[in-house]
């Protein structure tokens, strides 16, 4: 509504003063609020005496509250507004003028004064200071020294003559931290934080002399692994060996001051530059993830997961998630199963991240790893080629001695022995049947039934001596080193919500979401329709490799 108020006043020479003022509002507020639209300075006012609203049928006047409006004789909660209607809002003459579509027109006067009736009240209420028996400057004496005597005397004869001689037992504490405070909670200036509610009657565990700031020791003694924000040598001016940590954090107030949850420090200075950051939801750069550079010295680079092409990884492995998710796989056994994303990802330590994966746990029910026809129970162990090597002369040797191996590439002559009977084996047979087993496990090493089955998963190349090598791998347990996701927390969300595992065909695919996706359900710090998000809702602060402790003077 458009609303015109006309505050007409008037004098004692029978002259009309008017002043005029235009309002746009949807209800108009009417009071001695200061934020009433129609705002009538007199104490016979409520804060919010009366609304005024647009209807289908026109404006309506309705009173807040227990409080009334006055029609003509009548006492009413709500009226409507006609042109011509006059109302009596207290000691207040309220009259609309005219009503046009949206527009209205109120002429204000103020009819009924106080009058000579407050100025008696406040004479007979009054009292002055020399009627009390002293005089103005005695009586400011006497506060002065009640004010040292309970906030500065009282409280130094508890410290020094009682709290200091013996440490507090459990009912002191009580009554000094409980119902009945001590002197010294005088110079609280807030509860203590939940962190620190150990401390609670032990001042002396922070305040190590009386009127000094807590210094920087008194903290070190718990906090002692506590990080640099940043490199001191990079960046000088975030080095936090010259500072102190109550600058930062602020006790006696609760849990608010403990720690710093907004961004505003943050923004402060990573608010401007190339990559800069303000809000989460409007000025937050893509994820940038750190992923192996696939060089084979197990060193990392970082990609952007929103640039031109698709991000990648080379983690070493051949891995096609799409063809894992497919339902109703056959396993060796002939059994049908559905693999999911928990079938292999298991909740690790603290519900926070993910249990590195095991080939023995999470591979050999399905790659069982057969080497040879003749010997259908033997499996190979998931290792090194040279490994391998050893494990298969190893092998060929004991199943030929003990007679489990039926192969019909058997040396020529019969090198078993009886079981449980002496081996009568010479020296000529041991050389012969040792030099099979190399040339054996060197023929089943580099068969294509073994090669084959390394190279299903990971990078085969061609050796030197006939044999072949396998490509390292790297697998990252944090791709954003500088954040931290909780996803015990986020269980309630589907994994492929966040992660496009059932449309990836290749291992080289990093199946992480951009910021875009965060933003669905995550807001800025002051966002109410989404989750609150602060810089400290997913970085940490003291983050840098050196402790801090190490660095101060």
């Amino acid at each position: 509504m458009r609303a015109t108020l006309i505050f007409q006043t008037r004098r004692g020479d029978h002259a009309v003063l008017r002043r005029e003022k235009v309002v746009k509002t949807e209800i108009l507020r009417i009071g001695r609020g200061a934020d009433c639209e129609l705002y009538l300075p007199d104490p016979r006012l409520l804060l919010l005496h009366a609304t005024v609203h647009r209807r289908p049928t026109g404006f309506w006047i309705e009173a807040a509250g227990e409080a009334l409006i006055g029609i003509g004789d009548a006492q009413l909660q709500t009226a409507a507004l006609q042109p011509g209607t006059k109302i009596r809002v207290g000691p207040y003459s309220v009259s609309v003028e005219a009503v046009d579509g949206g527009n209205i027109s109120l002429t204000v006067e103020l009819v009924d004064r106080l009058g000579d009736g407050l100025e008696r009240l406040r004479g007979s209420a009054s009292a002055s200071l020399p009627k009390l028996l002293l005089s103005r400057r005695q009586w400011a004496w006497v506060a002065t020294c009640c004010v040292l005597l309970l906030g500065l005397l009282a409280p130094l004869a508890q410290y020094y003559l009682v709290s200091s001689k013996t440490p507090p037992t459990g009912r002191e504490l009580a009554l000094r931290h409980g119902v009945t405070p001590g002197f010294d909670r005088l110079w609280l200036t807030g509860p203590t934080s939940s962190a620190h509610s150990r401390f609670i009657g032990n001042c002396t565990a922070c305040h190590a002399s009386p009127f000094s700031p807590v210094a920087n020791a008194s903290c070190q003694q718990c906090h002692g692994e506590v990080h640099q924000h940043a490199d001191p040598a990079i960046h000088p001016a975030a080095d936090l060996a010259q500072q102190s940590c109550t600058s930062c954090h602020f006790e006696h107030k609760d849990n608010a001051g403990l720690m710093a949850a907004g961004s505003g420090t943050c923004v402060a200075c990573h608010g401007s530059g190339k990559t800069a950051v303000t809000d989460f939801t409007s000025a937050h750069p893509s994820f940038r993830a750190t992923v192996p550079d696939g060089k084979g010295n197990m060193g990392t680079t970082r990609v952007a997961l929103h640039g031109a092409g698709p991000a990648l990884e080379h983690s070493g492995l051949n891995f096609p998630h799409d063809r894992h998710l497919k339902p109703n796989l056959r396993t060796p056994a002939g059994e049908m199963v559905n693999l999911e994303c928990g079938s292999c990802h298991r909740r690790g330590v603290g519900d926070a991240g993910f249990a590195p994966i095991r080939f023995s746990s999470d591979c050999q029910g399905c790659h069982q790893l057969s080497f040879d026809a003749a010997l259908p129970r033997r499996k190979l162990p998931h290792a090194e080629p040279d490994a391998l090597r050893r494990f298969l002369e190893d092998t060929y040797v004991a199943t030929v001695v003990s007679g489990e191996y039926a192969g019909a590439d058997l040396p020529a002559r019969d090198v078993r022995r009886i079981p449980g009977g002496p081996s009568a084996m010479e020296v000529p047979e041991r050389l012969m049947l040792r030099d099979w087993a190399v040339a054996r496990a060197r023929e089943t090493l580099n068969s294509r039934l073994v090669r084959g089955q390394c190279g299903e998963c990971h990078t085969v190349t061609d050796a030197p001596a006939g044999a072949f090598s396998v490509a390292p791998v790297q697998m990252m347990d944090r791709f954003f080193p500088a954040a931290r996701f909780d996803h015990g927390r986020h269980r309630g969300v589907a994994c492929e919500s966040c992660h496009a595992a059932t449309q990836s065909f290749t291992a080289r695919d990093v199946l992480l979401p951009d910021v875009g996706t965060c933003r669905t359900c995550h807001g800025g710090e002051s966002s109410s329709q989404k989750v609150p998000s602060t810089c400290l809702s997913c970085h940490s602060f003291h983050h840098q490799s050196a402790p801090l402790a190490a660095q101060r003077p």
